[in-house]
Order: C-alpha cells, then sequence, then structure tokens
C-alpha cells in the first residue's frame, strides 16, 4: 500500500525534492520541488482546523497551486487559483498513482497572477517613474523596501537589520506598496514565504529589469519599458536556473561529512546567491546545527545588494544570526584570496577571450592558469574552474556549472590531466544549451571533491533538446531515492561507467548507447593484445 504520509515516497516514485516551508514551525509542510511545473505544496496531516485563506497565501507565495493535504482516507486537493477544493480518495489514486501526479501538474501552469509575475509587473510600474533619477542598484533597494512593506512600515525600517541602504522614496511610492500589499484576489503575500522558496527566480528577472532597461516614451508621452538585447548575453550573463542549483547543492552534500562541526562554503561569482540561499535551505533541511561560514564575491553592486539583503534575512530568520557572512562587491574575483574551503559553489562568468576586453582580466586568467594551459586563449570560466579546485579545504567538495568546452577542447587537456590526479569525480552532466534563457552556451554540471576514492562518477547526457534537462533531472533524484545503477531511453542516458574518462585525454560525456558501442568495439582489440 502507497504511503502517502511519507514523505520520502514522494521522492522515490516522482523525484521530487521535499523542503520544508518552515523549519522553524509546521514541520510537516512541505514544498515538493520538481524544476517549476509539477511544483505543489503538501502537508502530511489533514486539513484539520486550516484556515483556506492561510493555505492560499502559502501556495500562492510559494509560486505553486496545489497544496496537498493527507488524511486516512482522501487526499485533499485545494488550488487558489481555481479557487475550490477537492477531495480524492486514496483508493483511486493507488491503482493510478502516475496518473494522479500528471493530474496535479495540468493543474500547475503558469499564470501571470502567480507571485513572479505579479511583484515584477509592479517593479516594473515603479521603473517606469523612477528611471530617470535611479541607477540600478537604487532600483533594486526599491524593491526591497516594496517587500519588506509585506511585514513592516516602509518609512520606518531599520536599514542595519536589514542589511540595505537609505533610499529617497519616489513620488506615488505609497501607490505600489498598496498595490503589493493587496497581492491577488485577496491573498496577501507572505514575505518569508517569498524570500526563502521564490527569491531566487525573483530576483534574477529583477536584474534583468535593471541591467536591459530601455525606457522609451510611447505615443501619448507616457513611458513603455523592453527588455534590450545584448551580445554578451549569449556568452556571459547566464543566471543560474533554481532546478539546476538545486540539483549541484544536493549532489555536493551527498559527499559532505555531516560530522564536521562547521563548513566554510565560497561562491566566488555568487550573483543575488542562488547556490548559497539553495545550500543553507538544503542544511536547514538537514537539521545541520554546526557554525557555518559564507562567503561570496561579486563585480555587480546590484547583485551584492541582494544578496546581502537575502542572506542577512536567512541568517536572522532561520539561523539566529550564527551563520559568518562575508559577501563584497570586488573587481575581479580571481584576484581575491578565497581561502581554504569545505564547498565551493559557482556558475562563473562564461565569458570568451575575444570578449575579456580589458588587458587586466585576461592577465589575470592567464597567471591562474599559466601552469595547465598554455599558448591559448582560455573561457574566463576555466580560470575560475582551476582555482576553485585548488581552494579546497581536505575533504572539499566543488559543485560548479561549466561550459562543456572545459571537458573536451584540447586547450584544456593539461588542466584535465591535473585534475584527474587531484579529484575524485562524483558527477558529470551535459545538458546542452537550452539551461540559460538566451544562451547559446553548452552547458555542464560538474561535482568533484579532493578526497581521492576507487569510485567511478555518475555521468548524465541528454539530448539537446528544450525541456529535457529538467525531467531527466527529476529522474536522476528518482533513481538515487530507489538505488537504481542506471536509466537509458533516447532523451537521456545516467549510468557509471566501467571506467572515465571514457576517451582519451577527455572528460566527455557520452550517451550509455554510445559507452557501450566503444566498450564492443574495444573488446576484440583487447582480445588481440
Amino acid at each position: 500500500m502507497y504511503d502517502f504520509k511519507n514523505i520520502e515516497s514522494w521522492k522515490s516514485n516522482f523525484g521530487l525534492l521535499p523542503i520544508k516551508l518552515n523549519p522553524l514551525f509546521e514541520t510537516d509542510k512541505f514544498l515538493m520541488l520538481n524544476g517549476g511545473l509539477g511544483d505543489f505544496c503538501l502537508k502530511t496531516s489533514a486539513f484539520g482546523d486550516e484556515d483556506i485563506k492561510n493555505v492560499f497565501q502559502e501556495s500562492w507565495s510559494t509560486n505553486t497551486k496545489n497544496f496537498l493535504f493527507i488524511d486516512n482516507d482522501n487526499i485533499q486537493v485545494t488550488n487558489w487559483y481555481e479557487n475550490k477544493t477537492e477531495q480524492i480518495p486514496k483508493n483511486k489514486i493507488e491503482f493510478n498513482i502516475n496518473q494522479f501526479y500528471k493530474y496535479l501538474s495540468s493543474k500547475s501552469f503558469k499564470t501571470q497572477n502567480d507571485v513572479i509575475p505579479f511583484v515584477l509587473d509592479i517593479f516594473r510600474q515603479l521603473r517606469n517613474i523612477t528611471f530617470e533619477k535611479q541607477d540600478s542598484s537604487e532600483a533594486i533597494n526599491l524593491l526591497f523596501y516594496l517587500l519588506i512593506s509585506l511585514e513592516e512600515d516602509y518609512t520606518k525600517v531599520d536599514v542595519g537589520k536589514w542589511n540595505i541602504s537609505e533610499s529617497k522614496f519616489p513620488d506615488r511610492f505609497e501607490y505600489f506598496v498598496e498595490l503589493i500589499n493587496q497581492g491577488v484576489r485577496n491573498i496577501k503575500p507572505n514575505l518569508d514565504l517569498i524570500l526563502r522558496h521564490t527569491a531566487g527566480a525573483l530576483f534574477q528577472e529583477a536584474h534583468r529589469e535593471v541591467i536591459y532597461f530601455n525606457p522609451q516614451r510611447d505615443l501619448f508621452g507616457g513611458v513603455s519599458s523592453k527588455l534590450e538585447t545584448k551580445m554578451d548575453a549569449y556568452s556571459s550573463i547566464h543566471y543560474t536556473p533554481q532546478y539546476i542549483a538545486r540539483t549541484i547543492v544536493e549532489n555536493v552534500l551527498k559527499s559532505f561529512d555531516f560530522n564536521n562541526n562547521e563548513i566554510r562554503i565560497l561562491d566566488p561569482s555568487c550573483g543575488s546567491s542562488e547556490f548559497l540561499i539553495e545550500i543553507l535551505k538544503q542544511l536547514k533541511n538537514r537539521g545541520f546545527n554546526g557554525k557555518i561560514f559564507v562567503k561570496g564575491f561579486d563585480s555587480s553592486d546590484s547583485a551584492i545588494r541582494t544578496s546581502k539583503f537575502l542572506l542577512s534575512y536567512e541568517n536572522r530568520k532561520q539561523w539566529d544570526n550564527n551563520i559568518d557572512l562575508d559577501i563584497r562587491k570586488v573587481n575581479d574575483s580571481l584576484v581575491e584570496d578565497w581561502g581554504q574551503n569545505d564547498i565551493i559553489l559557482m556558475n562563473p562568468p562564461f565569458i570568451s577571450w575575444e570578449l575579456l576586453k580589458d588587458k587586466e582580466n585576461r592577465d589575470n586568467v592567464l597567471a591562474i592558469l599559466e601552469n595547465v594551459v598554455k599558448k591559448s586563449r582560455p573561457n574566463q570560466a576555466t580560470a575560475f574552474f582551476y582555482k576553485a579546485s585548488q581552494s579546497l579545504k581536505n575533504n572539499g567538495i566543488i559543485g560548479c556549472v561549466l561550459p562543456t568546452s572545459i571537458f573536451y577542447s584540447e586547450i584544456y587537456s593539461e588542466l584535465r590531466n591535473k585534475l584527474n590526479k587531484e579529484l575524485s569525480f562524483k558527477l558529470l552532466a551535459k545538458l546542452g544549451n537550452y539551461v540559460f534563457e538566451d544562451a547559446l552556451t553548452d552547458v555542464s554540471l560538474f561535482v568533484a571533491s579532493n578526497t581521492k576514492s576507487i569510485l567511478l562518477p555518475k555521468l548524465i547526457w541528454t539530448k539537446n533538446e528544450k525541456g529535457i534537462v529538467q525531467d531527466t533531472l527529476r529522474e536522476f533524484r528518482k533513481m538515487n531515492a530507489n538505488n537504481e545503477q542506471s536509466l537509458n531511453n533516447k532523451n537521456f542516458s545516467i549510468y557509471t561507467p566501467p571506467y572515465f574518462p571514457i576517451l582519451k585525454d577527455s572528460w566527455k560525456v557520452i550517451s550509455l548507447n554510445e559507452n557501450e558501442f566503444i566498450q564492443l568495439s574495444q573488446a576484440p582489440l583487447a582480445r588481440l593484445r
């Protein structure tokens, strides 16, 4: 009989990652994460005396539609968008479990009334009246005040407590405060849930607004806005999707020794701290009580402001201000002292040599790579990657997004050969060029530790088509939960190879079918030897 109240069974059957809505109270409430479409909230007990308004608020503020409640005989499904509740008998679901999940997913479609587009729309309206007076960092600061107004009087904000700057409010700011506090359909936004569970996507989109904002007067003298496309967006400015950060953090923590009483975490290109927020959520979810040191660098002022705001909030609300935070704006992270770290997480800048216009930046890249990449024009991400590998403590772990060219390009062969000897690979995944929005870069994931091991890495290969990556990573989580060793179909392969690297002087990730073909073609040669 299917145990719907066992939260782990949702992982093993659907590949969903359960994250507690708020680990400090109501620990039977979870956000069930799929990678976007199909996410929902779940309580492992009956609806009881829940207030339906609060239920709608929680599901809406976590950017989901459905909230499930489990009692002895039924699953109750509430949906704020449809404004209804339905009771579904368990005995009808048990023999149609996959159909039930498809049904939930069909009711999870995205709309303009969801919390992220709702907040962004208000932010865009605010930008339309402030663009001539505020730079991007000040615009982001005003967004902080808008959000804080959900919890307290924005005119009396303690800027030290919230780790933000003082702002001069534009005319009509009170109007936008009223607008955001009204919410949608009388569903008031929950600041804690928004900042803990939707901030990554929200602030990444907000940063796009302030970076590429191009105000234009319309025929009637008003101001409209559009996002201006820039060539460098196709090679360097790539925001980490939440489901990618989530997968990397999950697999990094598999190798972390939770007997440690402290942990040092670094993201040397932190942006708005998608990785850092994610690992703090997962550490809290696992009940880690040791001392945490978090360090983050970025060259963007608005990104660093966002990181300080979000991490300070998480520290204050969930960790009783016991996390040691060091978040800094820097000109070039490569010249900073990264120290020695237990965990390094990053999505480094994918800037090609040709787009590194500043000679000093080029010199910094070459200085890092002088012993492993010679007579070439390396991508800046390679320097971040190599420096990270050298900035780990004993038993340290690295988890990152990388350009796939690092896995196979001839110019990086010496680097790969050196790291083959220094690192134990845990996961390599080739995901193609549909990971980043509006980007042409072929993307891979990499997780490794500097603890020597005889175990071979898990490889993930995906067909280069839109939408496949999310399904693949969900199937990977499901496979791990069920202790399965491999999965293979026309769209993706997940397996452990008999040896790695598969190809000489390369980390190229290939499908299971191609791997088996290579093994068969090499077998006669081995017999001849």
